[in-house]
């Protein structure tokens, strides 16, 4: 019995051994890059699945903490982090930042976004979904007074989910504020070839498609990806970054362009459940075609992309769009003048609330500023509501400023359950009455399969890079 004992506990020694031997084996060359703050930001992990560990100990609890039963983790506390990944294909990255001494425990912000080898870029990575500051080290960097200040040591984990996922493997380019707090790519790191799911694979149709709804005839003529510069796209806080993408459309109403329908949604889709949206913000007219830009770069490993694009009218709308409301007092700054008033459109329930002054006015002296709300009981997928027009008494018209959408519960429990719109305008020296005209337009949609393509001025990179690339394939 006792030569069975012993037999069984060498085997568990070797056992543990060899897992923990395992587990050392497998982590990767570690890749840095240095922030614009000159703090090092290194890739220590990467993690795929449902179930994300990091070991940041020594200690024999620390290596078997994936087997631990729960009292031993209770009594003997394991230096792990963890997260629980969203979906199957979920990959978590997780790096070490140090050699930076945080102002008042702050480190300044840190963003990642997925790099393929064309130079399309994804949505920005904002946050961590886990971080962990492990205090200060034995370096030491000087303070503001000539003192030594402990540099504290950071460790986080980032879930991605948004990388091409037919390739394997990916980069991720990190992004640190600079002087002029504009985003600054600090590096590149190579994410390692990851364990491939088997995915649909749709067929694109030539270009130009062509849909008919019950109003427009609507042709997909262009898909495009890979925009860098306001010239063939637009770019969030002075990037340069191919992070744009387009699709073009021709619409005709009656056999004649429709010049006064846009964009109100788009969505671009993968088979492999990645996403890139934008809306009417984006789109315009241009030589009679109409465009309309998502952000994030389209996977071009992807044999085709659907395109859900729902379309508005924005102007000549017809009779049964339109809502008239009279004679609504003009506010005082800070107060809200309550005017409601309900009516059925298209089978959809509004509610116009009134109108709210602003206490600060943001333009130049003399200008006020107000907003008109409407509120629906729910949210509206298949309506578009637009401002047409408030003029005052006196027929001068009130400029619109914007238009805000704010959806909630009402107060009834967690589900959506009303839309409020908010239609800032400008109104004219001294009115004192607004006559607003509001419709309600139903939402034109289509779906198409394209293949995307590069914008011309884009080229693949073949794994180069504008910025610094850390380690090896």
């Amino acid at each position: 019995m006792r030569a069975v004992r012993a037999s069984l506990l060498v085997l568990g020694v070797v056992i543990v051994v060899g897992g923990v031997a395992g587990l050392i084996w497998r982590q990767p060359q570690p890749q840095s890059v240095t922030l614009p703050d000159g703090s090092q930001f290194t890739l220590l992990k990467v993690t795929q699945g449902t179930n994300h560990i990091l070991r940041f100990g020594r200690r024999w609890q620390d290596f078997l903490y994936p087997v631990l039963p729960p009292k031993l983790r209770l009594k003997y506390p394991p230096r792990v982090m963890e997260f629980a990944g969203n979906r199957p294909d979920s990959v978590m990255v997780w790096f070490q930042r140090e050699g930076f001494a945080p102002a008042d425990g702050e480190w300044p912000r840190v963003y990642l976004a997925v790099l393929d080898d064309y130079g399309l870029e994804s949505p920005l990575l904002l946050t961590p979904q886990v971080a962990r500051t492990l205090g200060a080290s034995n370096a030491a960097m000087t303070g503001p007074g000539g003192g030594s200040v402990g540099i504290a040591r950071q460790l986080a984990g980032w879930e991605v989910l948004d990388y091409p996922k037919r390739s394997g493997g990916f980069r991720l380019r990190i992004y640190g504020n600079g002087a002029d707090q504009q985003l600054t790519p600090a590096g590149d790191v190579r994410i390692p070839k990851l364990a491939r799911n088997s995915f649909p694979v749709w067929q694109a149709e030539s270009l130009p498609a062509v849909r008919l709804t019950n109003v427009l005839e609507i042709t997909l003529t262009q898909l495009e990806t890979g925009a860098v510069s306001p010239e063939d796209g637009f770019t969030p806080v002075g990037m340069v970054a191919r992070v744009y993408s387009r699709a073009t459309f021709r619409l005709q109403e009656n056999n004649l362009p429709a010049e006064n329908w846009s964009v109100h949604r788009l969505r671009l889709a993968s088979a492999t459940g990645i996403t890139r949206h934008g809306d009417g913000k984006s789109a315009r007219w241009q030589a009679g075609q109409h465009t309309a830009d998502a952000w994030g770069g389209l996977w071009l490993e992807e044999p085709a992309w659907k395109v859900q694009a729902e379309f508005a009218r924005t102007a000549d709308f017809p009779a049964e769009d339109l809502w008239h409301i009279k004679a609504v007092a003009v506010p005082q700054p800070g107060r809200t003048t309550e005017h409601r008033v309900v009516t059925n459109l298209h089978g959809e329930e509004l509610e116009f609330l009134g109108v709210s002054g602003f206490k600060q006015r943001p333009g130049p002296v003399g200008k006020t500023y107000a907003s008109l709300q409407v509120r629906t009981p729910h949210p509206l997928d298949a309506l578009s509501v637009v401002l047409v027009e408030v003029r005052d008494e006196q027929g001068r018209r009130a400029e619109p400023r914007g238009v805000t959408v704010q959806t909630g519960t009402g107060g009834r429990g967690i589900t959506p359950k009303e839309t409020v719109i908010n239609f800032r305008i400008e109104i004219p020296e001294g009115a004192r009455l607004l006559d607003i005209a509001l419709a309600a337009t139903p939402v034109q949609q289509v779906e198409f399969l394209a293949k995307p393509e590069l914008f011309a001025a884009s080229v693949k990179l073949n794994h180069a890079s504008r910025v610094p690339v850390s380690g090896g394939d």
